[in-house]
């Protein structure tokens, strides 16, 4: 029987699984103006946003970035997917979001215990830009780097970071029945689309070796 996450890792394809989060955004809660998927080559870390009003990036919105590893997600590859924010919203692309939500299948304990202190989480990344070989940093001018520090510093991490982790539950197709969520510190729970309304196999429909 496959395990949540392989279940998850096996039925889609990276493309497939920004679709999934973007029909599965809708369900946190927030009343969004409009959700879009922007994922692609110069996304600026931005793979899904919901944006809370019609100014959409010129206003408040939340980024989704999806991440769907058979590995845990760790801190190396969040603070490259934030420096990717945090540039782009420096030169003026965008705003910083209100809510900076990483959408993965598990999560490294170092990345969780990060997110779980945002003064911390804030200084580790301040640190990590300073010293970072990271072409998207290095290639900028003195005046651009110091842009880009001075707004990771009036930053809160605490709002702007989030996570969401997928847990097993029950027996049979029910391996992807859940989703746990946890966004600045409030609890929240989604049940993940189920094959009739993705139209696709089951994992309890797979052949099982001998």
């Amino acid at each position: 029987m496959a395990t949540p996450k392989q279940t998850v890792t096996f039925l889609y394809d990276p493309d497939e699984f920004e679709e999934f989060v973007k029909e599965w955004v809708p369900t946190q809660g927030a009343k969004y103006d409009l959700i879009e998927r922007q994922g692609g080559a110069g996304d600026h870390g931005i793979d899904v946003a919901g944006f809370l009003t019609q100014a959409k990036l010129e206003g408040e919105w939340h980024n989704y970035q999806c991440k769907q590893y058979k590995r845990d997600l760790s801190w190396t590859t969040a603070a490259q997917e934030m420096r990717k924010m945090f540039v782009a919203a420096a030169a003026g692309h965008f705003t910083v979001p209100s809510r900076y939500v990483f959408v993965a299948l598990t999560f490294a304990a170092s990345l969780k215990r990060l997110i779980s202190k945002p003064s911390e989480c804030r200084a580790k990344f301040l640190e990590d830009l300073s010293t970072t070989r990271d072409k998207l940093v290095t290639k900028l001018d003195d005046d651009e780097r110091r842009k880009v520090k001075e707004l990771a510093e009036g930053t809160d991490f605490g709002i702007a970071l989030a996570e969401y982790l997928i847990r097993p539950g029950g027996s049979g197709c029910a391996g992807v029945s859940r989703m746990a969520a946890a966004v600045a510190g409030v609890g929240a729970l989604a049940r993940l689309p189920t094959r009739r309304q993705h139209d696709r196999p089951c994992c309890c429909d797979w052949p099982t070796s001998a």
